[in-house]
């Protein structure tokens, strides 16, 4: 038996955070307002993040952040 439904009661003043839009959606579906949602989307915004290939280190490196 899933405790979802008690979500939406007990976080009821919490702002949620969904990484896709279709996730918003899934969230909206189960009884969180979509005016308590925001979309956050993964990566990097290339347009904003440019890097100075000349500090490139050559080793790789792989980072995950998350909890």
């Amino acid at each position: 038996v899933s405790a979802e439904w008690l979500i939406p009661r007990l976080y009821a003043r919490a702002t949620f955070i969904a990484i896709s839009e279709s996730s918003r959606d899934d969230m909206v579906k189960r009884g969180i307002p979509a005016a308590a949602i925001r979309v956050v989307l993964c990566g990097v915004d290339h347009a904003r993040y440019r890097p100075d290939p000349a500090a490139r280190d050559p080793r790789a490196l792989v980072v995950f952040v998350g909890g």
